[in-house]
């Protein structure tokens, strides 16, 4: 579809009060390789900790930056697809870093020639908590937001519902299978180290998850047992609150992640 060497990628950066995963990403995306087929994006939700001023400190080297209040995480991605120019969009939030220096040029040299179509490009990413290998995201028989590079012009069509504040990224499978068959282009590339702990994985919050769940449900009329869903997300609390969040990332989560694969 492309000629590899004139492909740009967007990397879309969303932060809001996290100003030291925010320097650890900036850091990550200034150093690649292919820094020239990069177009570096960093949406930030109206920061007080720091954040503005680290991203006015290094804004020579950023493409597009907007400084202003959000309703969630998917309108701030929205924002991120709708200043992107790329051919691809790739979000790297903050706290998530590159698994290495060449990421982006070995995504490029990866990309098949000739297709046609909607692409998502699939790699694999790292589970990390508090800076600790945890697992390989399992992609199936979704993905993680963290593991693919879309074609921008199929996300500048569908974009993010912001009505979802945990499986927005869900939504926009669901809502893409419906038009094209969901089948994205496997890349044999380590892509991310993604950072667990925000409020699409933490059992803090498990309340909140459960609930978007259900909105996600009855969006799409899908065959969902909410008793199970609540089930799991009450013994993952318990689990949590008894040996802590390093066992239930390093356990529990891999555990779901088994199940998930066996059984959809």
């Amino acid at each position: 579809m492309f000629q590899n060497r004139n492909i740009t990628i967007s990397v879309v950066t969303v932060n809001f009060n996290n100003v030291d995963g925010l320097s650890r990403t900036i850091r990550s995306v200034l150093g690649q390789t292919f820094r020239r087929s990069i177009e570096f994006i960093i949406i930030d939700g109206g920061s007080d900790d720091g954040s503005v001023e680290l991203v006015n400190e290094v804004s020579h080297q950023i493409d597009f930056s907007l400084v202003e209040k959000d309703s969630g995480i998917f309108d701030a991605m929205n924002k991120g697809i709708n200043a992107a120019s790329g051919d691809y969009i790739y979000f790297l939030n903050s706290g998530d870093i590159f698994y290495d220096k060449f990421v982006i040029e070995k995504v490029i040299d990866s990309i098949p020639q000739g297709l046609r179509g909607y692409l998502i490009l699939e790699g694999r990413t790292n589970a990390f908590y508090n800076k600790e290998f945890k697992f390989e995201i399992n992609n199936s028989p979704w993905v993680c937001h963290q593991s693919v590079f879309v074609c921008s012009e199929l996300l500048k069509m569908l974009l993010f519902d912001p009505t979802f504040k945990v499986y927005g990224d869900l939504d926009l499978w669901i809502r893409i299978s419906a038009i094209s068959e969901f089948n994205p282009i496997q890349i044999e590339v380590n892509v991310c180290n993604f950072e667990l702990g925000g409020v699409g994985n933490n059992p803090k919050v498990w309340l909140r998850r459960l609930a978007d769940k259900q909105l996600l449900v009855k969006k799409h009329n899908l065959k969902s047992n909410v008793l199970q869903e609540y089930v799991k997300s009450v013994i993952g609390y318990v689990i949590y609150r008894c040996f802590g969040l390093n066992f239930y990332y390093e356990k529990y989560t891999p555990f779901l992640q088994y199940l998930r694969a066996k059984f959809n």
